[in-house]
Parts: C-alpha cells; structure tokens; sequence
C-alpha cells in the first residue's frame, strides 16, 4: 500500500507523453489538500509542474491547493495473464 507523499517533499515524474498537447505527464495519481481532510481526486503532473485534475467537478480542490500525493494501487488482475479477446 502506497503512502502519502509531501508534494513539497516530491513531486510525481511525468514518463509519458501527452497526445493532445505534446507535454510529459506523470501516471495517474490520488491527490488531497490537507486544509480539507474529506478532499480526494485523481490527477496527473505535468511537466511544467502543474497538476490537472479529473475525474469530477473541481469545486473539490483546485491544483494549486494539492499538498499531498499517492500513487494508485495495482488492478487486482495485474499479475494474472492477459486473456485473449473474442473474436466476433
């Protein structure tokens, strides 16, 4: 289980590349504010250091008021092999 990480501690690296608008951005990622214990989204760095927030309406927490970060956990199915698709 991950823990939550300071963002003045850390910051997600951004391996990826995204296709609408050719910047990295981190993995997926749980956010929260501390000034608000009942705040939690999802969310993704960007490289120039900016969080962009999804997954719902942003009344819950703008990116600038993100203090605290963790990754998501692994998919139950992660170490289990791929099954094969149907064919139609």
């Amino acid at each position: 289980m991950s823990t939550w990480i300071k963002c003045t501690d850390r910051l997600p690296e951004c391996p990826h590349e995204c296709t609408t608008d050719d910047t990295m951005v981190s993995h997926t990622v749980l956010v929260t504010d501390e000034r608000d214990p009942t705040s939690l989204g999802m969310a993704h760095m960007r490289e120039d250091g900016t969080w962009k927030l999804y997954g719902g309406d942003h009344d819950f927490m703008h990116p600038e008021q993100v203090t605290h970060w963790q990754p998501l956990p692994r998919s139950p199915f992660y170490d289990k092999p791929a099954k094969p698709a149907d064919c139609a």
